[in-house]
């Protein structure tokens, strides 16, 4: 049986709740990188105001939700979390992240999409490669405790859309540097 879900921008006070009933996994992943463990502060990149996101909601309580926020033209930081409630609706919603949401990033000038994630949280790592991410790299000891995190990107190239197309920009002219003085010992 299928549960129905709404997916809508969540509001501040519902990712604040959303933070209380976080999964053991999520909550881990959070907390090894802030300076605190006030949920209301370990969800500040979803509340963002230049965060794209959208929440997940069965009969109006939140259960999941994403961000997306640009760093710089074309590369955007991605970040998703769930409560346990996340694996009733977990294979539409999935469904409705990749076939709706992904396009529309890539639409809105994603280049390359990339998260972190607690290298032990593998359920998340199993959900981004179903999502089309590839791990990239392996950060030891990037966590406030010294855990591991891994980077997972996805590229424009790898979604189902194209990528738009962007003109490179000339390269400079480069003059040659002058030659550097000799180096003296003026010690004595």
């Amino acid at each position: 049986m299928t549960i129905p879900f709404e997916a809508r921008r969540a509001l501040a006070q519902e990712i604040d709740t959303l933070a209380l009933r976080l999964r053991a996994e999520d909550l881990s992943e959070l907390r090894a990188t802030a300076f605190d463990d006030d949920p209301a502060s370990l969800m500040q990149p979803f509340n963002a105001p230049q965060a794209l996101q959208q929440g997940f909601f069965v009969d109006g309580q939140p259960v999941a939700v994403w961000a997306a926020v640009e760093q710089h033209p074309g590369l955007f930081m991605l970040g998703f979390v769930a409560s346990a409630q996340w694996q009733a609706i977990a294979k539409p919603a999935s469904r409705y992240i990749k076939q709706q949401i992904k396009p529309r990033l890539f639409e809105l000038g994603m280049r390359k999409g990339v998260a972190l994630s607690h290298a032990d949280h593998r359920i998340a790592h199993r959900w981004m490669a179903w999502l089309g991410m590839r791990e990239e790299a392996r950060f030891v000891g990037h966590g406030k405790n010294g855990e591991d995190f891994l980077l997972f990107s996805i590229f424009a190239e790898s979604a189902s859309e194209p990528a738009p197309k962007s003109v490179p920009a000339p390269a400079p002219k480069i003059t040659p540097a002058p030659e550097p003085e000799p180096m003296v010992d003026r010690r004595a």
